[in-house]
């Protein structure tokens, strides 16, 4: 089950600033998302951002091999965590979500990367 999030199917052909903006910032392939290891309404709230941005959300449990982007509560054992991590994916954390709606476009995943502050210190 895959669902397009997209603000033109959601407000019924009224496209938003923030797809107009993503898709004019040249983004060759949408993101595919998923969420892992969220609560029910902090994963809500993750969703409705979802919609202003132009990408592809898979909300199933199980890891998905199309996921190009997984976003994390926290680095874990999970099996879409390490599935993720182990196929190379982007491993995000949720600031890449909120920070990206609040720009209205996809911001460049580098610093949203677990480990990345670790790292730089």
């Amino acid at each position: 089950r895959e669902r397009a999030l997209d603000s033109h199917s959601k407000h019924g052909g009224n496209l938003s600033i923030c797809v107009i903006t993503a898709k004019m910032a040249g983004l060759v392939q949408k993101p595919i998302i998923q969420l892992t290891g969220f609560k029910h309404p902090e994963k809500e709230t993750l969703i409705k951002l979802l919609v202003q941005l132009d990408c592809v959300y898979f909300p199933e449990h199980e890891y998905k091999q199309r996921c190009t982007h997984m976003i994390a509560n926290k680095p874990s054992r999970s099996e879409k965590f390490l599935a993720a991590c182990a196929a190379g994916k982007w491993v995000l954390t949720k600031d890449y979500i909120t920070d990206s709606a609040k720009s209205c476009r996809w911001l460049n995943e580098i610093q949203y990367e677990w480990g990345y502050k670790i790292q730089n210190n």
